[in-house]
């Protein structure tokens, strides 16, 4: 069982999900679930989109997600613009899946969007063929009910406190997959993670396999916003 986590903390959104690194002959391969994006015209805009557990439908839904934000002009590259762009990509491919007769699964993506216009970035889940914004933190996948048994109390107590900053929304998230791993057997032998900054900067998506120092993660994660 596969799951995917997104968390808002005080400079932005952390997300992350369990991956798949093999290493067959002399080449690794890492399957990645995070894939991030410049949106509109002249960049004005990013997107990071995760997904739980890939599929034909969510790929096909993805791509055309991406080839359309890409065509937004600057000026109107707004959060709900970018939004709209999406659950119109969703529906397309909906409506494609269901002209062929075949059940239509559930698409486990989240969304994490940054428009320029706007100067903020927001976090959304699909619902079908809707974004639901989520505050807080999210879960996606087969796992997700583990997810959120694992997160719900330290969030909530970091919020309390005020101390909602990247460090414990690593911790909490990487805490939070791992301990899934160590019950679902099928999730994958590493885990993935990325960052959106409020002001638009993303961070590179990491890798951390089992032997990863975190601190190092950590580390590369918050170098973007140190720039």
């Amino acid at each position: 069982m596969a799951v995917a986590v997104a968390i808002a903390f005080d400079a932005g959104i952390l997300l992350c999900a369990d991956a798949k690194y093999t290493a067959p002959s002399r080449i690794p391969i890492q399957f990645t679930k995070i894939f991030p994006k410049t949106s509109g015209a002249n960049d004005s805009g990013r997107s990071i989109f995760l997904i739980a557990e890939p599929d034909d439908q969510t790929a096909a839904a993805l791509h055309a997600a991406e080839r359309k934000l890409r065509v937004i002009e600057s000026v109107e590259c707004t959060i709900d613009r970018m939004r709209s762009t999406i659950e119109n990509a969703l529906l397309e491919v909906s409506q494609r899946k269901t002209s062929q007769s075949e059940p239509l699964p559930e698409c486990g993506l989240m969304a994490a969007l940054y428009s320029a216009v706007d100067r903020e970035c927001a976090l959304f889940r699909a619902s079908g063929v809707a974004l639901r914004e989520c505050v807080g933190y999210d879960c996606q996948g087969p796992a997700a009910y583990l997810g959120h048994l694992l997160i719900r109390d330290r969030y909530r107590a970091a919020q309390s406190m005020d101390s909602v900053n990247l460090s414990t929304a690593f911790a909490i998230g990487t805490d939070a997959l791992q301990a899934v791993r160590a019950h679902c057997f099928t999730c994958g032998d590493c885990i993935e993670v990325v960052v959106m900054y409020g002001n638009g900067q993303v961070s590179d998506v990491q890798c951390m396999r089992p032997d990863t120092p975190r601190e190092r993660t950590l580390g590369r994660l918050g170098a973007k916003r140190r720039r």
